[in-house]
């Protein structure tokens, strides 16, 4: 795909494309590769083991037919917690009422909401703040129980099955969980190139799912909470890459501080030759909320010019309206970062943030991350470079 005012260049930061629910069709999986998808993560937090089989049959047809090499990570739940079932799928909250979080296994609603785990209860204090979503839905704890938790409503908005909840800061279980272990080997099993596990997992975590995935498939860390941050560089010697979930991060840390992070974390893969992934939530609300347009344009350009080699789109092309058409926005953005430019008409330049401004410095200047060897078998641990693109000219 080339644009006129994008130029010749060659796209040197690779696209992962979350699957789910409005991307698993084969015809759409297809779509979203010729859209220039180079990796495809199975979320193993929602979704059957047999869905997750037959993505990855169709992902590994496709990397047999076409010419374009197609990667899979599997991504790991860990020790996270989740929203239980919902009447009707969802519920909507709003600002100031009263909420009930309890261990029932019914199906909720807009007062009571299940919560499926023991820990999490044993965990809340009164005064805690309490995430739904990635913070798009925040409580405050009035008093806890061992069995539930009465809260008021800061944020409201809307909730569904299965969305995480947390206590921002806390850390959680160390390991991996029951459901990690299964989950390992049955993406092994089906061939996957990558499998991610959060920082939380620790040291004997990766040691436990190197053994169960086989030397054959690499490991990812995914950073999802900053008080993993304490053995951040024991994990991170332990896996071949890892990856920034910039929207986790964002609950407890402003958006200067996950950039800082983001460049010395990556500065520090560069020099170990880690693959490192930043997950952006770009284009998932851009039609709603036109500054989210604007952060996550500036989120992907920073990681473009601190040497990414793939970012990640999670619910844009996982549950959004318009799953193919966010990698196509994806792809002309990420090549108009590299090549130092804001397109015309895209956004005012007084609006613009500074990192979308032009820019000058010569292209010898600019971090060229390393070429990262793609063959064409299908066991092989890939992560996407440029070979697919045509040369400039």
């Amino acid at each position: 795909m080339q644009d006129d005012w994008v130029g010749r260049r060659r796209r040197q930061t690779g696209i992962m494309a979350t699957l789910g629910t409005s991307s698993s069709h084969p015809d759409v999986i297809a779509e979203l590769h010729d859209a220039g998808t180079d990796v495809f993560r199975l979320d193993f937090s929602h979704g059957s083991l047999a869905a997750h089989r037959d993505r990855c049959r169709t992902i590994r047809a496709l990397d047999h037919q076409s010419s374009r090499p197609a990667a899979i990570m599997a991504d790991l739940q860990g020790a996270q917690f989740r929203l239980g079932p919902i009447v009707g799928g969802f519920a909507s909250l709003s600002a100031g009422q009263m909420l009930r979080l309890d261990l029932d296994a019914s199906p909720g609603n807009r007062r009571r909401l299940s919560v499926p785990h023991p820990e999490f209860f044993a965990m809340a204090r009164s005064g805690d703040e309490l995430f739904i979503d990635g913070g798009r839905v925040r409580l405050l704890v009035m008093s806890a129980a061992q069995s539930h938790i009465d809260a008021i409503v800061l944020t409201g908005g809307y909730v569904a099955d299965a969305k995480r909840i947390s206590i921002p800061d806390s850390t959680g279980p160390v390991g991996l969980t029951e459901k990690d272990r299964a989950d390992a080997s049955h993406a092994a099993a089906m061939g996957v190139d990558w499998l991610a596990l959060p920082a939380s997992c620790g040291s004997e975590g990766f040691d436990e799912a190197r053994h169960l995935a086989g030397a054959e498939v690499r490991l990812m860390v995914r950073l999802d909470n900053p008080a993993a941050l304490a053995h951040i560089n024991e994990t991170l010697a332990m896996a071949d890459g890892i990856m920034l979930a910039r929207q986790d991060l964002a609950m407890s840390m402003n958006r200067k501080q996950i950039c800082s992070l983001q460049k010395r974390l990556f500065a520090d893969c560069d020099a170990a030759g880690k693959i490192m992934v930043a997950a952006i939530q770009a284009l998932a609300d851009c039609e709603r909320d036109a500054n989210d347009c604007y952060l996550s344009v500036g989120a992907l350009t920073d990681a473009v010019h601190q040497g990414a080699h793939v970012l990640m789109l999670s619910a844009g092309s996982a549950t959004g309206a318009f799953p193919v058409e966010s990698v196509i926005m994806m792809e002309r953005l990420i090549r108009t970062a590299e090549c130092g430019l804001c397109p015309e008409g895209f956004m005012d330049a007084d609006r613009a943030p500074a990192e979308m401004q032009v820019i000058d410095e010569p292209e010898s200047h600019w971090h060229q991350p390393p070429r990262i060897e793609m063959r064409k078998r299908s066991r092989d641990p890939r992560m996407p470079d440029d070979s697919h693109m045509p040369a400039p000219q």
